[in-house]
């Protein structure tokens, strides 16, 4: 999921969705995930491989939700 991110950073800061690496834009980028923990593990991983070095908040549904 590693390489994913960071092929999405390249490909959305050359189409200008993402901006410069300095975690401005993970202020207004959202990762949402399922109820598995397998998926939100996921998640965090392309979130921390697009934005690498900001704070990244992984959303998920709550346990048991369908």
């Amino acid at each position: 999921m590693k390489l994913f991110g960071d092929y999405y950073r390249d490909l959305y800061s050359a189409s200008g969705i993402l901006g410069e690496q300095n975690c401005g834009d993970a202020k207004r980028t959202s990762f949402w995930a399922d109820t598995d923990q397998r998926t939100i593990e996921t998640a965090r991983a392309l979130a921390e491989s697009m934005l690498r070095g900001c704070k990244i908040e992984v959303n998920a549904k709550a346990a048991g939700a369908k």
